[in-house]
């Protein structure tokens, strides 16, 4: 929804963050890049009974979010960068398939939860690549 000098300022300071913030683990796209700065109060809220999700479940990458930088990179034509994490979502993949999200962990690396053969990444990974046939095909 950014136009003219906003869109320019808001790109040029998510360009300062180094990719490996959105990109924890090798896995296409967070949506923060200092997940671990949370302060208590953000996190999810308490519940009365246990829930087996990380209290950072809504940072983890996804492939909704993925989604959001590839647009944003077809817009701004950051099309190295594009390639780069379309490559990375591929390689998210084990046997074949991908996991609804991938938590960032304090190490760096990612841990892969939620639904098992989740259709999001490959169904982005269909509409960024066939959507885009001059970027991929040459």
């Amino acid at each position: 929804i950014a136009e003219g000098e906003q869109l320019n300022v808001l790109w040029s300071k998510l360009m300062q963050e180094p990719k490996e913030k959105f990109w924890p683990g090798n896995v296409p796209t967070l949506t923060v890049t200092k997940p671990f700065n949370y302060q208590k109060w953000e996190l999810n809220e308490p519940l009365p009974f246990p829930l087996p999700i990380s209290p950072r479940n809504d940072v983890a990458a996804m492939g909704r979010t993925w989604h959001l930088e590839a647009l944003a990179c077809l817009r701004m034509r950051a099309l190295e960068r594009l390639v780069e994490s379309t490559r990375l979502a591929c390689m998210a993949a084990t046997d074949g398939y991908w996991r609804e999200r991938y938590h960032p962990m304090i190490d760096g690396t990612v841990e892969a939860t939620g639904a098992q053969k989740y259709c999001e990444y490959p169904a982005v990974l269909v509409r960024v690549v066939l959507g885009n046939p001059e970027i991929f095909c040459q």
